[in-house]
């Protein structure tokens, strides 16, 4: 993944997914030269999309796009997330993202637990979303050098604490680092992060 994502917004009207709407954000990104798109994440609320109407999104994205696909898959709803990511396999997507389970706090083994079950439903590579402002849980590079060294296949973490002593070590792990904080894309670039996903956009260095 290269160059510049979009973290969608999913517009909806009278409690309807908004397709004409969302049809021209797509266009208009696609047409001013952006490479990808990020739905379902926090800017798309995707957590509360239900499982049709992340399919009408997609529908409607891989539609009026050739860009490429990384999707958010989380949901309350485990089964959600097992047809989300078939959704994103169907609609091409090049990664897939999830926060950890949230409201019941995870401990490692949870959290390993539903990594480990997220990898064997799909062999795209898999970013944890870590959010802990929203979660209430850090997702800390201690906590995914564990996962890695159990065997649990972690691509790569976006980050959005806005802790640049967090991103290095997530940098020294070896993984692909998104930064997620506006506010801090400059200096996560500085230490290594390779790209950032923000409320704006999301945008990969070239190598």
């Amino acid at each position: 993944m290269e160059g510049i994502f979009v973290a969608l917004a999913i517009p909806f009207k009278n409690g309807k997914l908004d397709e004409e709407s969302l049809a021209r954000h797509v266009d208009s990104l696609t047409k001013a030269g952006v490479d990808g798109f990020y739905p379902f994440g926090t800017t798309s609320q995707g957590p509360y999309l239900t499982l049709e109407e992340r399919r009408e999104a997609l529908e409607v994205i891989s539609r009026n796009t050739n860009k490429q696909l990384m999707v958010h898959v989380f949901s309350f709803d485990w089964q959600d997330v097992v047809e989300t990511v078939r959704l994103a396999e169907r609609y091409g997507a090049v990664a897939i993202s999830s926060i950890p389970p949230i409201y019941y706090r995870p401990d490692y083994e949870t959290l390993r637990r539903y990594y480990e079950k997220l990898s064997q439903l799909t062999k795209l590579p898999i970013f944890i979303y870590n959010i802990p402002q929203n979660t209430g849980f850090n997702v800390t590079p201690d906590l995914i050098a564990r996962l890695l060294s159990d065997g649990v296949k972690i691509a790569g973490v976006k980050d959005s604490t806005g802790d640049i002593t967090q991103i290095m070590g997530h940098v020294r792990l070896g993984i692909t680092v998104l930064n997620g904080a506006d506010s801090t894309i400059l200096p996560a670039l500085m230490v290594g992060a390779k790209g950032c996903i923000s409320a704006m956009a999301t945008c990969f260095r070239r190598s």
